[in-house]
């Protein structure tokens, strides 16, 4: 079965498991990387906006994703910098009327639901938009209109988006690439359940790890903590 996707985006949790997902993922970033927040991919803030959480995803090299909570629903924002639908891209770099989002990608985009104030705190330009979905009510997610160019992942998405398959291989695998770290799969399971962090699981995964730190970070995106 095809991975997260745009033209998969019906088959996406809904926002309650996608939130606890973000706070998996986002704590295992922290314990694996707690001094260097350039090295971290995932991050959760569980107190973005009032009433607003972020699950964010960033590379380094200047692709990104945003997901966002909201009493309305949920919104899902990315960029890939090298996606063909990339206003800067050699497919639309002489568009007239200068760089936008592709027409259709805001089609029937909710009133409710408002993506602005967390689109400034992630893009360094308002045009960085390859991929949006939303998610009101009941479901289940929704993409605008667009005709998106040929191709196998025109828009980045499946590349973007694979965390949200939400199976803790993925993320293992993504660490021990990326990081060359190996983490224990049945310790990866075990913040994929949400069970509660102890100084014992912290140093499992990664022992040079201050507890007293880790429960700062805890805290800040929401993960659980044992005694508390």
């Amino acid at each position: 079965m095809p991975g997260p996707s745009t033209r998969t985006i019906a088959r996406l949790p809904a926002p309650p498991s996608l939130l606890r997902l973000g706070q998996s993922v986002a704590m295992l970033d922290a314990l694996v990387f707690p001094d260097d927040w350039s090295a971290r991919y995932f991050s959760f803030d569980r107190k973005f906006g009032r009433g607003e959480q972020v699950f964010s995803m960033r590379n380094g090299e200047g692709d990104f994703w945003f997901l966002l909570f909201t009493k309305a629903g949920a919104v899902l924002h990315g960029f890939d910098h090298e996606s063909p639908m990339s206003p800067w891209s050699r497919e639309r770099r002489s568009e007239k009327g200068g760089p936008g989002p592709m027409p259709g990608l805001r089609e029937g985009f909710p009133r409710t639901l408002d993506d602005r104030a967390a689109a400034r705190a992630f893009c360094s330009d308002p045009n960085e938009l390859t991929f949006l979905a939303w998610w009101t009510g009941a479901g289940p997610w929704r993409t605008g209109a667009v005709e998106q160019p040929k191709g196998r992942d025109p828009d980045g998405s499946a590349r973007l988006l694979f965390i949200l398959d939400g199976k803790p291989e993925t993320w293992a695998t993504w660490v021990e690439e990326y990081a060359e770290v190996t983490i224990a799969l049945p310790l990866v399971r075990k913040l994929y359940a949400h069970e509660p962090l102890t100084k014992t699981l912290a140093a499992a995964i990664n022992s040079s790890t201050s507890f007293a730190d880790a429960k700062k970070e805890a805290r800040a995106i929401g993960y659980p903590v044992a005694g508390e």
